[in-house]
């Protein structure tokens, strides 16, 4: 059997390509549903390298600058305003809590929205995991409750201030 030119002469081939066509559909369903709302407006978005700038870590040993590659930012305009979120896709489930920021076990999404905060001046209204493997992609992640990100809820929603102070303790437990 052949499907597009690979072969798929095992049950167990023709199993994982059908698990993966669903959740690539699953994906491109998710991101399509969301365009209204939200639009991606940069893939592999990087900073620290190029034209935009590292984020500057206090450190006892000194200011380091931390680069990165963000998977997707999409951007969404209301009332003048534009907003931000986030996107890391991940091929296995990754969550992201108020605890997790906390404890300093997940800085990767804070620190992400800080450098796109900063590169764009636009102002933060969700970060997310998109889970991509297995039969349904979705977003675990944290958005600004009573802003931008209402339409789109998956996750925790926290007040616009816990959100701030979210990204601003990430940067500080980073060093």
């Amino acid at each position: 059997h052949t499907h597009d030119g690979v072969m798929l002469h095992t049950a167990r081939a023709r199993l994982l390509c059908a698990r993966l066509h669903k959740s690539v559909a699953s994906a491109c369903g998710r991101v399509l549903s969301d365009m209204n709302i939200f639009r991606p407006a940069a893939y592999e978005a990087a900073f620290g390298r190029g034209k935009n700038p590292p984020i500057m870590i206090s450190t006892r040993a000194g200011e380091v600058a931390l680069q990165g590659k963000i998977d997707r930012v999409d951007v969404m305009e209301r009332e003048g305003r534009t907003y931000l979120r986030v996107v890391d896709y991940k091929s296995s489930p990754h969550g992201i809590t108020e605890k997790s920021i906390e404890k300093g076990t997940t800085l990767q999404l804070p620190l992400y929205m800080t450098a796109m905060e900063s590169i764009t001046g636009a102002q933060g209204a969700a970060m997310y995991y998109q889970n991509c493997f297995g039969t349904s992609a979705y977003y675990q992640g944290i958005y600004v409750k009573d802003g931008a990100a209402d339409a789109v809820t998956p996750g925790v929603g926290v007040e616009k201030e816990q959100f701030r102070r979210l990204l601003s303790l990430a940067k500080d437990t980073a060093g």
